[in-house]
């Protein structure tokens, strides 16, 4: 009895120890399993996070430079500061470039287009099927304006005449000085020579009249010749060719009339 007694308080003490043993592992377990599914899901969530602040705005920027666009201000704060100088300096780029082209395509005295533009737009016009005219200006007797009034009332004279051109034909068109006195114009649409010459004698009795520059009355000439395309000239290359043979002839009565 006393043996069956010992191993029965034996018995139920090893399974009250299994128990106890049994409920500690499952609190662990739950405890390692409530920690793992806590660990995931801030692991998740740190991924929404970088993937909302860093990658998706990543994606942006990079997709934003291919295109050469300012890049989106968003994402993490050190992000949108990268952004906002990247901007900045893409800008500043920007109107730099502008600066530059502008002084190149441009001549500095009195801001028409130079002769490189002139080199460039001219082709293009020849290339196409468009009707054009073709406008050569030259100032008459402007060495004299230099010498008696100075080269600085001569530089006023071109500015003054540019801008008379300039204003004088439709924005369309396009006004080129070639360098020195020399102009020309390109007048694009449906235009015949009647039509240009009527232009050109306004622009003539406009710049005529007398030019006041402290305390000097100019008076300003200039000598034209024109030809249009494809009225004068079945190829378009010939009419600059058409246009000086016009001008030099224009200059000659010009001269006879003195």
């Amino acid at each position: 009895v006393y043996k069956r007694q010992c191993l029965d308080g034996l018995l139920t003490r090893t399974q009250n120890s299994q128990g106890h043993a049994s409920s500690v592992f499952r609190d662990v377990y739950r405890k390692q399993e409530l920690g793992l599914t806590l660990l995931i899901i801030l692991l998740l969530i740190n991924s929404l996070v970088m993937h909302k602040l860093v990658v998706k705005p990543l994606v942006h920027y990079i997709a934003s430079v291919h295109r050469g666009e300012p890049m989106p201000v968003e994402g993490a704060l050190e992000l949108q500061f990268l952004a906002e100088i990247c901007n900045a300096s893409l800008e500043e780029n920007r109107e730099a470039q502008k600066i530059i082209r502008h002084e190149a395509e441009h001549d500095p005295l009195t801001d028409l287009l130079n002769r490189g533009s002139f080199n460039r737009i001219f082709p293009i016009c020849c290339q196409g099927k468009s009707p054009f005219a073709l406008v050569l200006v030259d100032i008459e007797l402007f060495k004299s304006i230099n010498d008696t009034c100075g080269h600085t009332a001569g530089d006023e004279v071109i500015k003054w005449i540019a801008a008379q051109l300039k204003s004088a034909f439709r924005s369309e068109d396009y006004t080129f000085r070639i360098g020195g006195d020399e102009f020309m114009l390109i007048l694009n649409g449906n235009l015949d020579a009647q039509l240009c010459e009527k232009r050109i004698e306004r622009i003539k009795k406009l710049i005529g009249e007398p030019y006041e520059f402290d305390g000097h009355t100019i008076k300003i000439g200039i000598s034209c010749g024109s030809a249009v395309y494809p009225d004068d000239a079945d190829c378009a290359a010939d009419i600059q060719k058409i246009a000086d043979k016009r001008m030099y002839e224009d200059k000659k009565i010009n001269h006879a009339k003195r």
